[in-house]
C-alpha cells in the first residue's frame, strides 16, 4: 500500500492491536452514501517511528490498516467478518482480528484482537485523490 500524504484536518483516534495501543491524528472524509474514510498519522509506541493508519468504514467493505514500515502492516484479517460503525461522528469497531499483512491483503501472521475509535470532528468531501478503496477482492 502506498503511503498517503499527511492529513490537514485533525481528529483524534486510537487503534488497538492486541496489547499495542496507538494514537493517531486523522482527517475524515465523507465518501458518500454514509461511507466514511479516516486517514491518520501517529508515532509507534515507545519509538519515534511515524506510522500511518487508514480506517475505511464503507458499507460491506470495512478496512483498517496501520503502516509501520514496508515490512510491518497491521490489517484486518479477511477470513473473519468485521464491522465498523459510524454514529454521531465516531467510527467504532471492536473484536477486530488483525494480522501482520506481509503475505497479502488481510493475510499473514495473526496479531490478535483489536479495536478502532476515531472521533471525526469534521469531514472533507469525497476521497483523497490518491486513495484506492481497499476490498478483500482486490488482493
Amino acid at each position: 500500500m502506498e503511503k498517503i500524504p499527511a492529513p490537514e484536518l485533525r481528529s483524534p483516534g486510537t487503534i488497538a492491536v492486541g496489547p499495542l495501543v496507538m494514537d493517531f491524528s486523522f482527517e475524515c472524509y465523507a465518501a458518500g452514501a454514509g461511507d466514511v474514510l479516516a486517514v491518520g498519522v501517529g508515532t509507534f509506541p515507545d519509538s519515534d517511528i511515524t506510522t500511518q493508519a487508514v480506517v475505511q468504514a464503507f458499507f460491506g467493505h470495512p478496512y483498517v490498516a496501520v503502516v509501520v514500515d514496508e515490512d510491518t502492516v497491521f490489517e484486518l484479517a479477511i477470513d473473519r467478518q468485521a464491522e465498523l460503525f459510524v454514529q454521531d461522528g465516531t467510527i467504532r469497531g471492536s473484536a477486530l482480528r488483525f494480522v501482520n499483512a506481509t503475505v497479502g491483503l488481510g493475510e499473514g501472521d495473526e496479531l490478535g484482537l483489536g479495536s478502532v475509535v476515531v472521533s471525526c470532528d469534521s469531514y472533507a468531501p469525497g476521497l483523497p485523490e490518491e486513495y484506492v478503496r481497499e476490498t478483500a477482492e482486490d488482493g
